[in-house]
């Protein structure tokens, strides 16, 4: 079933090595999220609420619209949808966020991790943003 109420996560999801699809037709409410090289599918946008936390390495493939912490370890994080804070900064800190061709980033934060953006990625600072790491250029 693929309806508004379909994913709100209330605890942690390890998703490990695996694929693991979330159906929510309007996009699921996160709750911790850990990858473990693994893939996070889902259509929509994802909520990562304040005190929850996006960490490990792997691929997402939905937007995430976040208020909470996203901490790639490893190989990093490659996200295929935007990556926006709301009403608040984003706060990344570890080794590396990817912005694959569908991704990128949207609003102000403290990133203090390795950026890379592929090709067809976006990344718009709202307001003044900072990286802690080294920054490539996004053509």
């Amino acid at each position: 079933m693929n309806d508004p109420q379909g994913y709100v996560g209330q605890g942690t999801l390890n998703v490990g090595t695996q694929t693991v699809t979330l159906l929510d037709s309007d996009g699921p409410l996160l709750g911790n999220v850990s990858l473990g090289g693994g893939t996070l599918d889902y259509s929509g946008t994802g909520t990562l609420a304040s005190g929850k936390a996006l960490s490990g390495a792997g691929l997402v493939t939905g937007a995430v619209t976040s208020s909470g912490s996203i901490t790639p370890t490893g190989a990093g994080i490659r996200m295929d949808g935007l990556l926006t804070g709301v009403g608040a900064r984003v706060q990344a800190s570890g080794t590396k966020l990817n912005f694959l061709s569908h991704g990128g980033f949207l609003g102000q934060g403290v990133l203090a991790c390795q950026i890379k953006g592929d090709a067809g990625s976006v990344i718009t600072a709202t307001a003044a943003s900072s990286s802690a790491a080294p920054s490539r250029a996004v053509s």
